[in-house]
């Protein structure tokens, strides 16, 4: 992976013992991909961020009702 931090360019690499990473697709036209700092993470975790979804976050109401 080669990455600019704020001082330069910066190499990091990591052994994969089977299988493969599972990067986002990017556009045709683009040429590179910009990611979070967690998925970065789930991506060397070995997780498909293709097949991760969110679930609804609990959010009280102002009229005293609890929604999703």
């Amino acid at each position: 992976m080669l990455y600019w931090g704020s001082h330069g360019l910066c190499l990091w690499c990591q052994r994969l013992e089977a299988g493969r990473y599972h990067f986002p697709e990017a556009s045709p036209d683009a040429r590179s991909i910009e990611l979070s700092a967690g998925q970065f993470q789930m991506i060397l975790d070995g997780i498909d961020l293709s097949r991760v979804r969110r679930f609804k976050r609990f959010q009280p109401s102002r009229g005293g009702r609890a929604t999703l």
